[in-house]
């Protein structure tokens, strides 16, 4: 040890103009401090929107979504496939939330024209009497309390917060929406359902085309809009882990080639991925649900002036 102290007194040692440290070694100090900071913040801004970009996505919307490609894509019973689900203990432990859930593209009246957009109805239930902590709506960023609460009864809807800014919706704000009936006849086409919604609330998820384009519905509400009577169109699952969505989405296949599936099937027949364009979807048989991991991958339509159509985030 002695042989390294020698060594390094005599090198770190400067001149006596200098005092202690030689001006090589207060420079190389100094870079070091400089580069050693440097990393630090960068890794800390790396960490914080790696963070941000996951609570983003994660909270953004569903991660398994099951649907029906039978006729009109209607999911009647609904319930009782969720009810099946957790019986499985490994998927009740790992899911936090699964819901029916209506998804549908729709027009927002923007006083003379109609802008394209995506609904979402979901159950609006609150974790306990006095936190609205929905688990399965974005972040809300500003919401008035009292309505938030009645939207089960009420035409109370959410809009996302970019939307807001971009056609200058307030909080109270009627707005009109036009949804398809899912009636079709020769003299007048395709039957269309209007209603007013009032705005009672804001979300965020930090994506702009998520934000824009999406608004949400209770799924009472919802149920009587598009005239399904107590079904819905999708079935949606919430994890509480990235981890364990491979683990989920192999287990559910095993649910659905369970004799028990099979069998509540034969009425209700459920056989379509959420999105055919998103990727990873995972299929069993081919009479039994496909199901298809979103987890980062969130849809939204495309601006043009039919509003047709869907594409992924990042395509």
């Amino acid at each position: 040890m002695g042989i390294v102290f020698l060594i390094t007194s005599r090198y770190l040692r400067g001149a006596k103009i200098f005092g202690l440290l030689s001006l090589k070694s207060r420079l190389s100090f100094i870079v070091m401090a400089v580069g050693v900071s440097l990393l630090v913040i960068v890794l800390s801004i790396f960490n914080g929107f790696q963070k941000q970009v996951k609570e983003s996505l994660w909270s953004g919307g569903s991660h398994v979504t099951i649907e029906n490609n039978y006729e009109s894509g209607e999911i009647q019973n609904y319930q009782k496939i969720i009810d099946l689900v957790l019986k499985n203990k490994y998927l009740k432990e790992r899911v936090v939330s699964i819901q029916g859930n209506i998804t549908s593209h729709g027009l927002l009246q923007n006083s003379t024209s109609f802008i394209p957009i995506m609904i979402r109805a979901v159950p609006m239930e609150a974790t306990s009497s006095s936190d609205l902590n929905f688990t399965n709506l974005p972040h809300l960023t500003y919401y008035n309390r009292d309505e938030v609460r009645l939207m089960n009864s009420k035409n109370y809807i959410l809009i996302g917060k970019e939307m807001a800014s971009l056609y200058g919706y307030s909080l109270g704000k009627t707005i009109t929406v036009a949804v398809p009936g899912g009636t079709f006849t020769v003299g007048k086409g395709v039957e269309v359902n209007v209603e007013s919604f009032r705005v009672s609330g804001f979300f965020r998820t930090g994506y702009y085309n998520y934000d824009s384009r999406f608004i949400f519905l209770s799924l009472p509400v919802a149920q009587k809009l598009f005239k399904l009577k107590g079904s819905v169109n999708q079935i949606i699952i919430k994890v509480k882990s990235l981890d364990d969505l491979v683990r989920v989405k192999s287990t559910l296949l095993e649910i659905f080639n369970d004799p028990d599936f099979i069998k509540l099937s034969e009425n209700n027949g459920f056989a379509k991925n959420y999105n055919p364009s998103i990727t990873g979807c995972f299929e069993g048989n081919s009479s039994f649900p496909k199901v298809c991991w979103i987890a980062f991958r969130k849809t939204y339509i495309q601006d043009n002036p039919q509003g047709s159509g869907q594409q992924s985030l990042g395509e």
